[in-house]
């Protein structure tokens, strides 16, 4: 349901509960201390003054009121016709009413029981007035809210892809000068790496695909610098029928490569595991560095993607309860330590 409806369904329930409340209160109440033709005539004619009363309150002047604030012209605009319902309501029973029932109307306090009647109704009618803007209000702002969120995840993204694509299309750059055989194959994981970023266009993708997608990464970097260092890359747990934000793990993945790019340290080595279990993944990434390769991580401004933005993009994802991201810099060893709730296919169904 939108918003829109949202606000309609409210305005109506809203209503509907000031009218119900309205019979029982007034004119049921009224109409069982005197059951007669002329009583329910007169209440009928006060349900046709109270009515005007209210929709002129909740749909002209609170409108208006929220929109132009304090503006005494206005509640002269508005006070003038509430005067003049009360002094209507008078005639109506003074010309119509009382010549059909002379015997039951006394109009001698009419006037002023009407007035009480009016603004009675005019202040109840304020009150439902403000309290149904007041919720639209928090509507709109949630709304606005959740719009910016999805608007930063979506310009986070478009940041993220460009920098990994260049990084990969570097690698296989190097490879192709030296006229590698293992350069198709790197072409063809890339071709795969693409349609993956390009062909899902949702804001989650099924956990397998993104899984595949790190494994060809993993791979192509592997190629890339072959015996050089250590790599290690192992998935526990079924991810079969679970969704996981897009473009979400690869981030932590690239910055272990990044490292190994940065440091000349030898025998160099890269451990990474990724744990399933049930709807929760856990991600655990290390990889031995410098502390100059860490501060050169942690810094977006020192040309790569930083994980200052991953970490922003899990702050708009999720609660701040619902996961744990550490970062933890020993000597000669660098880790992260992510762990996510998952979705699963009901959440998308639903």
């Amino acid at each position: 349901m939108n918003s829109h409806s949202l606000v309609k369904k409210r305005k109506i329930l809203m209503y509907l509960f000031f009218w119900i409340l309205y019979f029982i209160g007034v004119v049921n109440v009224a109409q069982l201390n005197d059951f007669s033709l002329s009583n329910l005539v007169k209440n009928l004619v006060m349900f046709v003054i109270d009515c005007s009363v209210f929709f002129l309150t909740t749909e002209w002047f609170v409108p208006k009121l929220i929109i132009n604030g304090k503006n005494y012209f206005l509640w002269l605009k508005y006070l003038l016709p509430i005067i003049f319902l009360s002094f209507t309501h008078y005639f109506l029973d003074y010309w119509f009413v009382a010549p059909l029932f002379p015997e039951s109307h006394d109009l001698k306090y009419a006037l002023p029981l009407y007035f009480v009647n009016v603004f009675w109704t005019a202040g109840i009618s304020l009150g439902v007035g403000f309290t149904h803007h007041f919720y639209e209000n928090q509507l709109k702002i949630k709304e606005l809210e959740l719009l910016k969120n999805k608007t930063e995840l979506k310009l986070l993204l478009y940041k993220m892809n460009p920098h990994f694509l260049f990084n990969t299309l570097n690698n296989i750059y190097a490879h192709s000068i030296t006229n590698s055989e293992e350069t198709p194959s790197m072409i063809l994981r890339l071709s795969r790496l693409m349609r993956h970023i390009i062909d899902n266009d949702s804001e989650y993708v099924s956990l397998k695909s993104e899984l595949d997608f790190i494994k060809d990464y993993v791979v192509l970097e592997k190629m890339r610098h072959g015996p050089e260092i250590r790599i290690n890359f192992e998935v526990h747990g079924n991810p079969e029928g679970l969704f996981i934000p897009k473009m979400l793990l690869i981030p932590f993945v690239e910055n272990c490569f990044k490292h190994a790019s940065a440091d000349n340290i030898k025998d160099f080595y890269i451990h990474i595991t990724i744990r399933i279990e049930e709807d929760k993944l856990t991600l655990f990434c290390e990889n031995s560095t410098t502390q100059r390769g860490h501060e050169n991580l942690e810094n977006p401004k020192s040309g790569g993607f930083g994980l200052s933005a991953v970490r922003r993009k899990l702050e708009l994802l999720y609660p701040p309860d619902d996961f744990l991201f550490h970062l933890k810099q020993e000597s000669g060893r660098f880790t992260v330590q992510l762990q996510l709730p998952l979705k699963s296919r009901k959440f998308f169904v639903a």
